[in-house]
C-alpha cells in the first residue's frame, strides 16, 4: 500500500463520517418535527433512536478516518527504512 492510497482511504471514511453526521442531524429535526403533537410520541423516540445510530457510525468512520490517515502518515518512514 503507498500513502497516497492509505490518504485516499482516510478521505473516503472521512466522507463517510460526515455523511453520517448530516444523516444524525436530519433525524433529530424530524424528532423535534414530530414532538410537535404528543399523538407522534413514537415516532419521535425512533428518529432519535437513528440518530443514535447515525452517531454511533460516524464515531466509527472517525476512527477508520483516523487509522488510515495515520498508516499514510507512517508508510514513507517505512519505505526510507527500507531503502537503507
Amino acid at each position: 500500500m503507498t500513502p497516497a492510497e492509505a490518504a485516499r482511504k482516510a478521505a473516503s471514511w472521512a466522507a463517510t463520517a460526515e455523511t453520517h453526521h448530516e444523516a444524525a442531524c436530519a433525524d433529530r429535526e424530524a424528532a423535534l418535527t414530530w414532538a410537535a403533537t404528543d399523538e407522534y410520541a413514537h415516532s419521535i423516540k425512533q428518529w432519535r433512536a437513528r440518530a443514535e445510530d447515525s452517531d454511533r457510525d460516524r464515531d466509527a468512520a472517525v476512527g477508520l478516518a483516523n487509522m488510515w490517515a495515520n498508516v499514510a502518515s507512517v508508510l514513507p518512514q517505512t519505505e526510507e527504512g527500507e531503502q537503507s
